[in-house]
């Protein structure tokens, strides 16, 4: 839990948990937990729920960073590097900082 994760980073991407019980851009909530299209993970920022956990202030990018950073001979290597994570952002936003 953190800002959320750029679930585009290329350090990131790979070690991502991804919810295949979902179909990316449907406008669907395809598996039935109440969270349309949550591919990556889930955003809460102001009790809002969305599946789009995007990192808006890189806080939890950093974090997920130091922690499962692909070993992927580019950039940094985190020291669970073959660990799979989901990304949820509960109630933190750039504007909230």
């Amino acid at each position: 839990m953190d800002t959320g994760v750029n679930y585009n980073h290329y350090d990131l991407n790979r070690n991502l948990w991804i919810n295949n019980g979902e179909i990316l851009g449907d406008g669907i909530d395809n598996d039935g937990n109440g969270i349309v299209d949550d591919i990556y993970g889930v955003s809460c920022i102001g009790g809002n729920i969305s599946g789009n956990p995007m990192d808006d202030n890189g806080h939890g990018t950093h974090v997920a960073g130091i922690i499962g950073a692909a070993n992927n001979k580019e950039g940094v290597v985190g020291i669970g590097a073959d660990s799979l994570f989901r990304s949820k952002n509960p109630a933190f936003s750039k504007d909230k900082h």
